[in-house]
């Protein structure tokens, strides 16, 4: 399958601040980039504080092409640590120097983020110029600096006195960002199931749980992003309702869907929109009798553990 060399901003018809430009990069195919929700916050907070965003993946056949030195900022969104070779794969494509020591030619910042950069961004620090710890939504406007016609080394030193921006080669305290709240009217684009997973429908993404409380030994986001923090139940309903025109199939993000409290009024209030709830991997132990039926009467597959 073949894609287009660059998805453009929507931010197209829109002031941009100072003309900057922001090429967010996914080191993973396409179709899975439509299923990392994190991703499409992240483009979708860059644009709403006025960067003019592009985005390209791995699987794109026209990675060497791309005119690098046009963009102000080069970001990677890494959720798990397989990924970091696919950067240095995607780097030399791009025809980027992965080590940000002999990397002079290129005055584009390289940012990096996901879930793998906030539990420890240290084994890439001769890589990235920068790393965003904690939620982006709470640092995408650090990156609009005062003064965008310094020099590198400049901007840089700048961006490390800004909250959750670790800069390499700095020896800046970090502290995590972390949001009070994940309610949105953010609707993220329709995922095309089929193109993932054959026979699937197509459906949309709806995070209701940020965070979790387990402390499960084989997963490491417990450890990471410990206290959960849940979208309201008020906030979600009002989500279906908007998306109930346009799809009816949600899949439910967070790391355990039954720690959410609301959780049964939840897939009571979707049967009465006519909408579908597709759950994902689970605590037998947490989950309650009606979540179990509600599950097994929408012929669901779960993984439960």
């Amino acid at each position: 399958m073949e894609y287009s060399k660059i998805e453009f901003s929507s931010n197209e018809s829109k002031e941009v601040n100072n003309g900057l430009r922001w090429l967010a990069c996914y080191p993973d195919k396409y179709v899975y980039a439509q299923i990392a929700i994190g991703y499409q916050y992240f483009v979708h907070n860059l644009e709403l504080v006025g960067f003019k965003v592009e985005r390209i993946y791995i699987d794109n056949n026209n990675l060497e092409n791309i005119e690098i030195d046009k963009f102000d900022y080069i970001s990677f969104s890494i959720s798990y640590e397989p990924l970091y070779i696919e950067v240095i794969k995607m780097m030399k494509r791009m025809k980027i120097e992965p080590d940000r020591h002999k990397r002079d030619r290129i005055g584009s910042i390289l940012v990096a983020g996901g879930f793998s950069i906030n539990y420890n961004p240290v084994p890439l620090e001769n890589i990235f110029d920068v790393f965003c710890i904690g939620d982006s939504e709470l640092m995408v406007s650090s990156f609009i600096l005062r003064n965008q016609n310094k020099g590198k080394t400049e901007k840089l030193s700048e961006l490390a006195m800004q909250p959750g921006i670790f800069v390499s080669g700095h020896s800046n305290f970090v502290q995590k960002q972390k949001l009070l709240s994940i309610n949105t009217d953010y609707i993220p684009s329709i995922i095309d199931w089929k193109s993932v997973y054959k026979g699937a429908e197509n459906g949309i993404s709806m995070e209701h749980i940020r965070g979790c409380a387990n402390s499960c030994r084989f997963c490491i986001l417990s450890y990471s992003n410990k206290k959960p923090i849940v979208r309201s139940l008020e906030n979600c309903i009002e989500f279906m309702k908007k998306i109930k025109s346009k799809c009816n199939k949600i899949k439910l993000v967070s790391a355990s869907d039954c720690e959410n409290p609301f959780i049964d009024e939840l897939y009571t209030s979707a049967e009465q929109l006519g909408i579908t709830l597709c759950i994902g991997s689970q605590r037998i132990d947490k989950m309650s009798s009606k979540t179990i039926k509600s599950a097994k009467k929408k012929s669901e597959k779960n993984i439960y553990c």
